[in-house]
């Protein structure tokens, strides 16, 4: 595994933890009632040869993730009170210094938040992102595996911007380390 990648989640003490040095990717995209599908990604971003700042807004790993994730010995720590400034930081950073990157999969077959609407705060972030694309273009990439929610219309504005479209999230984080390190 590459030992140059670093992740950081959004704990529940949400702490910021930021290498200046490296392109940071932003993993967006559903996370209650969706498939595990971050762990896949931090996965596959682990066997890369990379030098990437994975922020992820997750809070748990499975274990063989967790040697991965920054300490607070790593580096400087600023805690937030809330999880959306945690994020709102990361997605700064990776506008600016490399690339955010939304998948966006079928509901997962058992839910296990009955009373959320899937993928509700995922849309919205996914519309603020590509209205300030458009206003100032930025590494973004978005997949899917064709069965998201409206889909076919998110793939009209998707395709009318010319932001990279992508069906397997392999292919979806190739794109984003493409955009990053060129």
């Amino acid at each position: 595994m590459n030992t140059d990648i670093h992740i950081a989640l959004s704990e529940d003490n949400r702490k910021i933890k930021l290498p200046p040095i490296l392109p940071t990717l932003f993993l967006a995209g559903p996370i209650r009632n969706a498939p595990k599908w971050h762990y896949d990604a931090i996965r596959y971003l682990l066997n890369k040869d990379t030098k990437t700042f994975i922020a992820v807004p997750i809070r748990t790993v499975p274990d063989d993730i967790k040697p991965h994730i920054l300490l607070d010995e790593d580096l400087f720590f600023h805690t937030f009170e809330r999880q959306r400034a945690w994020e709102l930081y990361y997605l700064f950073h990776a506008k600016r210094k490399g690339c955010i990157m939304f998948w966006l999969p079928k509901e997962a077959e058992v839910k296990e938040f009955q009373d959320k609407i899937y993928a509700h705060i995922t849309m919205m972030e996914l519309g603020t992102a590509m209205g300030s694309y458009t206003h100032k273009p930025f590494n973004l990439v978005v997949g899917t595996d064709g069965e998201f929610p409206e889909w076919n219309t998110i793939k009209l504005d998707l395709e009318e911007n010319k932001i990279p479209i992508c069906y397997t999230l392999e292919d979806t984080i190739e794109t984003a380390l493409k955009l990053i390190h060129g």
